[in-house]
């Protein structure tokens, strides 16, 4: 090694170099994985925007489907046909909101600001007592962890 270095400045070249290189390398991975999050993040969004079961879903919890209420699938007064027809809607809701559950608690790839943006459908579900209350009995206790987190 000495007959390749001759000079102690050769050395700091190099080691400079060797770090520009390193953090360069590092510069741009990060990069990258922000730009696969926000694909993801935007994926995630044509998912529920584009699932009819799922904004069918979306619809009764904000109320806005005039013929089926809430309470016709969750709750005492549960409406067994209306249920069953809305139920695979609520089911890919739920899985959806979990997996970004998991994502910002497990995995730690979202950032509040990021989940900020799914706000909506996470304060649908703690708004409603009988949808937190079937979250919390059918291991989607995550998701009401996730809604009931401050995001402010």
């Amino acid at each position: 090694m000495n007959e390749l270095i001759t000079t102690p400045w050769e050395f700091i070249v190099i080691i400079t170099g060797a770090g520009f290189a390193l953090y360069k390398y590092l510069d741009s991975r990060r990069r990258e994985l922000d730009w696969q999050k926000t694909q993801f993040i935007f994926e995630q969004g044509k998912y529920i925007d584009n699932d009819p079961d799922i904004a069918n879903a979306i619809k009764i919890m904000a109320g806005e489907n005039p013929r089926t209420k809430i309470s016709d699938i969750f709750g005492n007064n549960t409406n067994e046909k209306t249920r069953e027809q809305y139920w695979t809607g609520f089911e890919k809701l739920f899985n959806f909101l979990d997996r970004l559950a998991h994502a910002y608690f497990s995995l730690g790839t979202l950032s509040k600001e990021e989940v900020r943006n799914f706000r909506r459908y996470l304060d649908e579900v703690v708004g409603n007592a009988s949808i937190k209350s079937y979250c919390e009995g059918n291991g989607f206790q995550d998701v009401v962890k996730l809604a009931q987190t401050p995001f402010d």
